[in-house]
């Protein structure tokens, strides 16, 4: 896990809304998106977790929080 002073934590709300979204398609759009480092299993590991689920499954309507870590502007 990679923190300091040039990376922070924050937690995006996601509603699984859309038929064929899977956990991995999520993470890479929101890492892509946000700029998170890490590999997307990673993301995915602590999306379980976060998220109380035991499986790797996620389903149409759902609301998931996934934690990433984002680069810290400066300015």
């Amino acid at each position: 896990m990679v923190k300091g002073p040039e990376v922070t934590e924050i937690v995006v709300p996601y509603h699984v809304l859309r038929e064929g979204d899977t956990l991995e398609g999520i993470c890479c759009r929101l890492k892509d998106e946000y700029g998170d480092k890490r590999d997307w299993r990673e993301i995915a590991f602590y999306v379980c977790k976060d998220n109380n689920k035991k499986d790797g499954w996620v389903y149409l309507g759902e609301k998931i929080n996934v934690r990433l870590h984002v680069p810290v502007e400066t300015k």
